[in-house]
């Protein structure tokens, strides 16, 4: 099931952040996140385990994937995928951008079933040599199954 996030999800969501990242977003940044007006971290939910999150920033008609991660234990069980195919029809009409670490290619492959595509880059954006691209999708409604 995916939901909205609640307070109570923040630690559950913080522990999957260390697991997945070098670079990890902190339980005031999502804190924060969870208080701000423009964004919504939505959780996917199993046996009343949060396993995976999305957040994403709603700007006036276009809307950003700022983060996505699931448990290590729950990767490769399309749980990405629900989240983003989520994402995708909550937002129809929207143009959704995001970053994605230029070497993560199961994360692009996945972005790309989408329609999302790459439209530039930043240089050294996660790190001394490491890039991001960026990609965006022109959300027109197309159901992805």
């Amino acid at each position: 099931m995916i939901r909205e996030a609640k307070l109570s999800d923040l630690n559950e969501i913080v522990e999957i952040e260390n697991q997945n990242y070098s670079c990890p977003w902190s339980y005031e940044a999502f804190l924060s996140e969870l208080n701000s007006d423009t964004t919504t971290i939505y959780v996917y939910e199993k046996d009343n385990i949060v396993v995976g999150y999305v957040v994403v920033y709603d700007l006036f008609g276009e809307a950003d994937i700022a983060n996505i991660s699931v448990k290590k234990e729950y990767q490769r069980r399309k749980i990405g995928f629900e989240l983003m195919r989520f994402v995708v029809s909550k937002y129809t009409g929207y143009t959704i951008y995001l970053e994605v670490r230029e070497d993560n290619i199961r994360a692009i492959n996945l972005y790309k079933k989408f329609g999302f595509f790459v439209y530039g880059r930043r240089k050294d954006y996660y790190e001394k040599g490491i890039d991001a691209f960026l990609m965006k999708l022109n959300n027109l409604g197309v159901n992805y199954a």
